[in-house]
């Protein structure tokens, strides 16, 4: 084999690798505990997340924390009506502590959010249980 068929194969194993990549993109992990909370993460990108935090004082609601802002954006409601599930919080109203936001600034909810950063529609998909 030449040095340019070479190259080429390995230009297009490299390329197929990021195919692959964006595959794992839009998906949840497992749920793992830390401390007082379970977290899983969801992948928009292959390398980017937000966190999903259920904690067990408000089992409930499964709280979204965007950690590149450092601040909790939305939550879904388990109990929730098919498709009417997700509060996204307005701007002003997101914090990096849960317990700096009232209750009171959740709207009603609604469907998932868009997937973040993405310039699609295609909304995030609903969170995996919580293992009992």
């Amino acid at each position: 084999m030449n040095a340019k068929v070479g190259w080429l194969l390995a230009a297009l194993m490299v390329a197929g690798s990021f195919v692959t990549d964006t595959a794992d993109a839009g998906h949840y992990g497992r749920w793992q505990r830390r401390g007082t909370y379970h977290y899983t993460h969801y992948y928009y990108t292959p390398v980017r997340y937000h966190v999903v935090v259920c904690y067990p004082s408000r089992p409930r609601y499964f709280y979204y924390y965007n950690p590149y802002r450092r601040t909790y954006w939305g939550r879904f409601d388990t109990e929730g009506a098919p498709g009417q599930q997700y509060s996204i919080l307005a701007p002003e109203d997101r914090r990096e502590n849960l317990a700096d936001i009232p209750e009171s600034a959740f709207p009603p909810p609604g469907p998932m959010p868009v997937i973040p950063e993405s310039d699609g529609d295609e909304r995030i998909e609903l969170p995996p249980a919580f293992p009992a």
